[in-house]
């Protein structure tokens, strides 16, 4: 989780590196392909391992409804951020 958190800056750090350059375009459009990209792998790697997995047929509904509950969950919880962001930047205006 460490790495995870790790890397999560690292690519922040570098986002803030970028703002400030003239060629900031140049560098976005080349990130927007190469997280398309690694997210084609991802979902390639996820899907080779769950059509290996000789259970995962078998627990189908048991995923789908956890899944549906976290895709739920992950929902509320931005709507929720997002009202009370809007809520405490218009009391700072006030």
């Amino acid at each position: 989780m460490a790495f995870i958190l790790l890397v999560m800056a690292a690519g922040m750090g570098v986002g803030i590196w970028i703002s400030g350059k003239e060629y900031k375009e140049k560098l976005l459009k080349i990130a927007g392909k190469f997280q398309t990209v690694s997210l084609c792998v991802l979902l390639f790697t996820m899907g080779s391992w769950l059509g290996g997995s000789g259970d995962f047929w078998e627990s189908l509904g048991k995923l789908g409804f956890q899944g549906a509950i976290l895709a739920l969950a992950g929902i509320a919880g931005s709507v929720l951020a997002v009202f009370l962001l809007t809520v405490g930047v218009r009391k700072g205006d006030s």
